[in-house]
């Protein structure tokens, strides 16, 4: 089963991950929203500790902070080879396209 969800807090994401039995999660490092930083991967750290079924959490560079890469962290640049091609020639002006510029 796939879902979508935006958790505003570490909480809100245990319970729907834990719902869903997610096995895989995708997050970025970190945001910025209204000039603040939000801190994407810690939360999820945090969150995913509650959620034992969760395998692998897929990390996108955002804001290109140096947050800890665990043993079920994946950095998504580096498995996904359209990545790069997609920031290229689909969407460069997309935020997360802004940190993979060549």
């Amino acid at each position: 089963m796939r879902q979508h969800c935006q958790a505003g807090t570490g909480h809100d994401f245990v319970q729907i991950v834990s719902t869903a039995e997610a096995e895989t999660v995708i997050t970025a490092d970190q945001a910025v929203r209204g000039g603040k930083i939000i801190e994407l991967k810690a939360t999820v750290d945090t969150a995913v500790k509650k959620c034992p079924k969760v395998k692998r959490v897929f990390v996108s560079k955002r804001t290109g902070a140096n947050v800890p890469i665990g043993n079920r962290d994946i950095p998504l640049e580096e498995v996904s080879p359209c990545f790069s091609f997609i920031c290229q020639n689909v969407g460069a002006d997309l935020p997360c396209c802004q940190n993979n510029k060549q």
